[in-house]
């Protein structure tokens, strides 16, 4: 999730949130391998801690480059180099094939020129409660009997359906669905802070914020304006 979870930071109306588009779950992968060399580069603990670095001190990546002496085409091919290698171990591992890799590490490379100067951020809970949708969403699935937890996803985006409505085809209740999901996450948030990975306020808004997409999405498909569902690779 790492695309949407940068362009969950970006403001509403902010110009770089109009430029950026959300990439494919390979892109975003690859994302997450970039953001995670820029925090090493700059000297930050992880990816999630340089996105609360930035969310927090209102800072773009250049800024962040910047305020650390280090030129923004640097930390920039930082990340480039980091996605690449990134792509490229996944084609080793025979993960991706080549193409498959070709095309995130190109969907990677038109996006960070953009996402350096993006800087007017939300206060929002976006790029903790990613990690959260994986935990849910892969329960989820799980107790819908799918033969891939997390293809969860392409009920909700391709098919437009809502969890009422994959809950009554899987014979299952939405409440032990909305259960299911929601336990998940909050295990996962607990995890988080017990390791010292999150405080207590950040899982509890990350918590919330979960909380609040299932409740949507429980009653709205995707097309009514949400984000896109977590799992929604087709392999």
């Amino acid at each position: 999730q790492g695309v949407g979870a940068f362009v969950s930071l970006i403001a509403d109306g902010a110009k770089e949130s109009k430029q950026i588009e959300k990439g494919s779950p390979n892109s975003d992968e690859l994302l997450n391998a970039a953001l995670g060399a820029a925090a090493t580069q700059l000297g930050i603990a992880s990816r999630d801690a340089l996105l609360t670095t930035m969310k927090d001190g209102d800072k773009s990546l250049t800024a962040l480059a910047q305020a650390h002496n280090i030129t923004a085409q640097a930390l920039q091919d930082t990340m480039l180099h980091a996605a690449k290698a990134a792509a490229d171990a996944n084609v080793a591992s025979h993960k991706w094939t080549q193409a498959v890799a070709d095309a995130a590490y190109a969907d990677v490379s038109q996006m960070l020129p953009k996402m350096m100067n993006a800087n007017r951020v939300e206060r929002d809970a976006g790029p903790f409660s990613d990690e959260l949708m994986q935990a849910g969403f892969s329960a989820g699935g799980q107790l819908l009997g799918l033969s891939n937890p997390n293809n969860i996803g392409l009920l909700l985006k391709r098919d437009n359906k809502t969890l009422a409505q994959i809950a009554q085809e899987h014979n299952v209740s939405l409440d032990a669905l909305k259960s299911a999901m929601l336990q998940a996450a909050k295990a996962k948030a607990d995890s988080n802070v017990a390791s010292g990975h999150w405080t207590q306020s950040v899982a509890t808004d990350a918590y919330n914020s979960f909380s609040a997409l299932i409740e949507q999405i429980s009653t709205q498909p995707l097309s009514r304006g949400l984000g896109p569902a977590p799992g929604t690779d087709t392999k």
